[in-house]
């Protein structure tokens, strides 16, 4: 049987980890826990696992910089990320470049806290969750995905107010949407997915990674 890649009709000659396994973080930053066991992996073409990989640490950087990341994502940052930057800070003066400072509100104290903005890359993000949600569907289905991915995230967060409220709305129903359907994933603590399937809807997957929720509407 051909092997072929999840994103394409070439030859899958190598394993894509999805997500991408630097998300993951080593046994040496956790204490002892493993967070890597049964990592998912999809068979790839070279081109497709290679021309993302500069993406893959951009897209990490961001994740475990987040104000809506956990604990496991800010240990990253305080560990391997720090340990990163001393050698080259060329990708952190990338992301921090234009940086605003600005106060926001935390919801569940009401406190008023001080952090910065950051202009981030979305298409570089969203390609990112586009190849993931594909790579998701080819894991659990054993069949690529042709077809159109509509991404919803609510950690990318705005300046603007009604953006940010149209967004939790948002949120809200669709987490009721996903309310007792099975989680799938080794390291939950880090990545773990939901299929929702529905007639009127192909499949909806969605993926909490290291921070809140990442809807994939698939269709």
């Amino acid at each position: 049987m051909t092997i072929t890649c999840y994103m394409c009709g070439s030859l899958g000659k190598t394993k894509e980890h999805v997500p991408p396994k630097c998300i993951f973080p080593a046994i040496k930053y956790t204490n002892g826990k493993n967070f890597r066991k049964n990592l998912i992996t999809v068979s790839s073409c070279e081109r497709h696992n290679s021309e993302k990989s500069k993406d893959d640490l951009y897209f990490f950087y961001c994740l475990s910089m987040n104000v809506l990341s956990n604990s496991e994502a800010q240990n990253q940052f305080m560990t391997k990320i720090k340990r990163d930057i001393t050698r080259n800070n060329e990708l952190i003066n990338r992301i921090l470049k234009d940086n605003k400072a600005v106060k926001i509100e935390n919801t569940e104290t009401g406190n008023i806290e001080n952090t910065i903005a950051l202009k981030l890359e979305n298409e570089r993000i969203l390609n990112q969750l586009d190849s993931i949600s594909r790579a998701i569907h080819f894991h659990h289905y054993k069949e690529k995905w042709l077809g159109k991915v509509n991404i919803f995230n609510n950690f990318l967060l705005s300046d603007d107010v009604e953006i940010n409220n149209s967004v939790t709305k948002m949120d809200s129903m669709l987490d009721d949407l996903f309310t007792n359907i099975e989680f799938h994933g080794e390291n939950k603590e880090i990545f773990k997915y939901q299929v929702y399937e529905k007639i009127s809807f192909v499949t909806k997957i969605v993926i909490v990674l290291c921070i809140r929720q990442i809807y994939l509407l698939l269709n």
